[in-house]
């Protein structure tokens, strides 16, 4: 029995070991060989003042969405194909969450969860978390821009999904207790 105990133990450890390590790997999409120390090292985009998404960033931290938004949407509609259109596309789902847009926000945050690995990624499927807890605390889904309807599915699908494409992390946990939460609390 002692020894059941042990190796049951031990392969947890194990287990989370390994998630740990899963979840601290970066993906070498967003990294570059550096010649000189033949080490991988994080590339920064190059961040130019003047530029679109720049201009976009100071006006979220100035909480003006809506200039946020058009300014975004141009951009992304002459530059679909660019380097930093995901970046715009996360940056753009801030802007819907600060209208409290909570449907676009989660269809620009869809979009960057599936065209990025790394950073963007991870903050794309917490602020798709955030959504779905909007959804679950009671805040309506904006449909045809005048219907606001109650969202309590889509939040719980959302949930689903980030446990699904981050099992046995903190993250996917998180998403199953805000499932769990929600369930005990309408006594379901």
């Amino acid at each position: 029995m002692i020894s059941f105990g042990v190796s049951a133990l031990s392969a947890r450890l194990v287990a989370l070991l390994l998630a740990t390590m899963a979840q601290q790997e970066r993906l070498r999409f967003e990294d570059a060989l550096d010649p000189q120390t033949d080490q991988w090292v994080a590339v920064q985009p190059e961040v130019d003042d003047g530029t679109p998404i720049a201009r976009a960033r100071g006006l979220l931290t100035e909480e003006r969405y809506g200039a946020a938004c058009e300014l975004l949407d141009d951009w992304l509609e002459d530059n679909a194909g660019h380097d930093r259109a995901i970046e715009a596309h996360y940056l753009l789902g801030e802007a819907y969450f600060g209208l409290e847009d909570f449907r676009k926000a989660h269809e620009q945050f869809e979009i960057v969860v599936d065209a990025s690995a790394g950073d963007l990624f991870y903050k794309s499927l917490r602020r798709e978390m955030d959504v779905a807890r909007a959804y679950l605390s009671g805040e309506r889904q904006i449909v045809f821009k005048i219907l606001r309807l109650p969202a309590y599915d889509e939040g719980i699908e959302i949930l689903d999904r980030a446990w699904e494409r981050l099992p046995g992390t903190r993250m996917g946990e998180q998403a199953l207790k805000l499932k769990a939460d929600y369930y005990f609390g309408i006594g379901d």
